[in-house]
């Protein structure tokens, strides 16, 4: 079994927020990786993916932080930026990566590439 620390790289620093690789769960079905990330707090807004060199990257951030307006009394947690990378390698359909969140959740689907089976090609008499 592949641990997180093999599926997602480190992140990168973000000046005055905590910067995290996200809890994640990642399944390898028969047609392709399912990975789900918890990001507890993000808004879809503020979450981008991208690919970039054969890397998906995950970059999101908490909007905890963003109180409407009030009086604050106590505020023990703060903003978390998620910060992943993912290497994709020649099995992933790079242009059937689909992604959505739910309840906090982030599901991304990384479908694999279909290949065909070797075939035999009838030879005619020309």
């Amino acid at each position: 079994m592949t641990s997180r620390r093999d599926i997602f790289a480190g992140g990168e620093s973000c000046v005055g927020k905590v910067v995290t690789k996200p809890e994640s769960d990642v399944v390898e079905r028969e047609d392709g990786i399912y990975i789900f990330c918890n990001l507890p707090g993000v808004s879809e807004e503020n979450v981008h993916l991208e690919i970039e060199d054969g890397t998906l990257h995950l970059h999101a951030a908490s909007g905890f932080g963003q109180l409407p307006c009030g009086r604050v009394h106590a505020l023990e947690f703060d903003d978390t930026v998620y910060d992943a990378r993912m290497e994709l390698g020649d099995r992933i359909e790079k242009n059937g990566i689909s992604a959505s969140l739910r309840n906090g959740v982030l599901h991304i689907i990384l479908p694999f590439v279909h290949r065909e089976g070797p075939r035999r090609i009838p030879v005619t008499q020309a």
